[in-house]
């Protein structure tokens, strides 16, 4: 059964475009931002009320993003070279 509830979030900075969204624990959501096409993204983390929580910004586009758990949230960061994994 799918859930009938929904929601409407006013998020507190707009966004230029939602590439990817997850839920998180505590009513709260991850996205991944776009914010300058091709040159930068964000991994924007926050709640119910669209309050930001946290941001991290990329100097690149973000190739994959994926959560594990709902409190966790992996990043290949690939211009690095790295594995970025950020606690919510």
């Amino acid at each position: 059964m799918l859930l009938k509830d929904s929601k409407r979030i006013k998020l507190e900075k707009p966004a230029l475009k939602i590439l990817c969204l997850s839920i998180a624990y505590n009513n709260t959501f991850v996205m991944t931002r776009m914010d300058a096409p091709c040159k930068q993204e964000s991994i924007v983390h926050f709640n119910a009320d669209g309050k930001i929580l946290y941001e991290r910004k990329y100097e690149d586009i973000i190739d994959v993003f994926g959560q594990m758990n709902d409190k966790e949230v992996i990043v290949l960061n690939i211009p690095h070279s790295k594995i970025d994994i950020i606690n919510l």
